[in-house]
């Protein structure tokens, strides 16, 4: 039962998504077995000021405002249309500003200290994802999913801990991981476990406890800093492409303690303390891309590579976006047709044809 009531929401989702072609946004707010929509820019704040945990949230394409300062701390699903418009996929986009998840022990009444369970989806983000908390060491985010998203700025934590967080499919411009905005060493700071997979990311910068933590970058494009040798001191990376400058003073390719298996990497840059293993060192851009001789992202993109079959990762599939299960940017919601909307009075009457993408 509960399967088909979150496949109604989001038969519902698509058709409000084909309707937001008019420019009227539209959010779906499911709570067991009843639903409640919230229609304009403000809809996506009033579906979550009325949603309890466990909820799911489905906001049409357009651009919508955030709850008030931008807070987010309920264990929620929050779906979009998509981050990029496509006709081939049918995707639009769902717009978000910057986002709070905020971890405090009393945000309007409500004590978040801990938020297990939030997942974020189809949305492209014009600014930072930022992760807050008292700054007392005592905040968790625990089961994060951040799914087929764009992010125009950066992913910021200054909490205690992060355990089992997922980023997968996304585009981020800014880095993936990084300190807060606080200076040095954070070795308070744990993430437990924390996975980069099938994603384009600038690089990956911040204080952490290296021998509490394990930050793994599976299948990914890193694009520019791996870590700063004086900060982020592990991470595992494997069946990725490192395509950024060598640095020079307090930057090191991939930060001290590292794994670096079965990538691609152009330019050989690394230090003694990075351990190599089975990896391809490529000295020119224009020997990896099928596409482009460059390491920038843009939509038409597809990141092929040249030599699929012989640069092979550690799971038997080519390194990059393409192996294993592949890369997709379109979320989780069936395309809407032959859509058809007329007012009865105060009824608004819905037919449409609705196919799984």
């Amino acid at each position: 039962m509960k399967k088909l009531l979150l496949l109604f929401v989001a038969l519902v989702a698509g058709v409000m998504s084909a309707y937001a072609q008019n420019e009227l946004q539209c959010a779906t707010l499911q709570h067991g077995e009843d639903m409640t929509v919230y229609i304009g820019i403000g809809g996506f704040a009033s579906a979550y000021e009325a949603a309890v945990d466990g909820d799911v949230i489905t906001l049409s394409a357009g651009e919508f405002s955030l709850p008030a300062n931008g807070y987010i701390y309920k264990a929620i699903s929050i779906y979009g249309a998509g981050f990029e418009d496509n006709e081939e996929t049918s995707t639009q986009v769902t717009k978000l500003g910057r986002m709070f998840i905020t971890l405090v022990s009393d945000v309007y009444g409500y004590n978040s200290l801990n938020l297990t369970g939030l997942h974020l989806e189809g949305i492209y983000f014009s600014d930072n994802i930022e992760i807050r908390g008292n700054n007392n060491a005592i905040e968790k985010l625990k089961d994060f999913t951040l799914k087929k998203c764009y992010v125009s700025g950066t992913i910021y934590n200054s909490i205690d801990t992060i355990e089992n967080a997922v980023i997968d499919q996304c585009v981020l411009m800014g880095n993936g991981l990084h300190d807060g905005y606080s200076a040095g060493e954070s070795d308070w700071k744990v993430v437990k476990s924390m996975l980069f997979t099938h994603s384009y990311i600038t690089g990956i910068i911040g204080g952490y406890n290296s021998e509490l933590s394990f930050i793994w970058v599976d299948h990914c494009i890193s694009k520019s800093e791996y870590a700063m040798n004086n900060q982020g001191k592990k991470i595992v990376w494997t069946n990725s492409l490192l395509l950024g400058e060598p640095h020079s003073g307090s930057y090191a390719p991939a930060g001290s303690l590292s794994v670096v298996k079965n990538c691609i990497i152009w330019k050989n840059q690394f230090d003694g303390s990075v351990t190599l293993e089975n990896n391809y060192i490529v000295p020119l851009l224009s020997d990896i891309f099928a596409d482009e001789a460059s390491n920038a992202y843009s939509p038409t993109r597809t990141f092929e590579l040249l030599q699929p079959d012989t640069w092979v990762g550690t799971d038997g599939t080519q390194v990059g976006l393409h192996g294993t299960t592949g890369w997709s940017k379109v979320p989780g919601i069936p395309v809407v047709k032959n859509l058809q909307l007329n007012v009865d009075g105060s009824t608004l009457n819905v037919t449409y044809e609705a196919e799984a993408r």
